[in-house]
């Protein structure tokens, strides 16, 4: 037995404070049932609502990003062709137009027109030999072969 300002508690008692956390949520539910219901309920109810709608928003969602992921991986390998393919024309259309420049140099004065009139001129053939390589390329393959005739006649 313990003493309390004069009165005598029995020592049992003490050992039932671990269940005041008990007894406040019991007298919660009985003054305000439906207050106790919202805070208790509702958060659970909306949480699995939520946990389900965004479950299934990612479900939904996977098939675009493996799509996404594709055309990734196919822009990046794309990208690469380009660049093997456009890094050697640049290098060689560089050398051309240093080479005009050079050849175009003892003229003086009239270096920019001869310039121009080499520049047309190197122009004109490349023009002539990829339409000619295009040709070649469109009568060698059998499905594009009439789109060649088509284009030429």
């Amino acid at each position: 037995m313990a003493e309390d300002g004069g009165r005598t508690i029995p020592t049992w008692i003490f050992s039932l404070r671990p269940l005041t956390g008990y007894v406040g949520t019991l007298t919660d539910f009985a003054g305000r049932p439906i207050q106790f219901l919202r805070k208790r309920v509702v958060p659970l109810l909306l949480g699995g609502i939520f946990g389900f709608v965004f479950d299934l928003a990612a479900i939904v969602r996977r098939p675009f990003v493996a799509i996404s992921t594709s055309l990734d991986a196919t822009g990046g390998a794309l990208e690469n062709a380009v660049s093997v393919t456009i890094r050697p024309t640049e290098w060689f259309v560089g050398m051309v137009i240093d080479l005009l420049v050079a050849v175009s140099a003892p003229f003086g004065w009239f270096q920019p027109f001869v310039l121009v009139a080499l520049s047309l001129a190197v122009m004109y053939a490349a023009f002539v030999v990829v339409s000619r390589l295009l040709r070649a390329i469109l009568d060698a393959i059998p499905g594009l072969s009439g789109v060649e005739t088509f284009l030429w006649g």
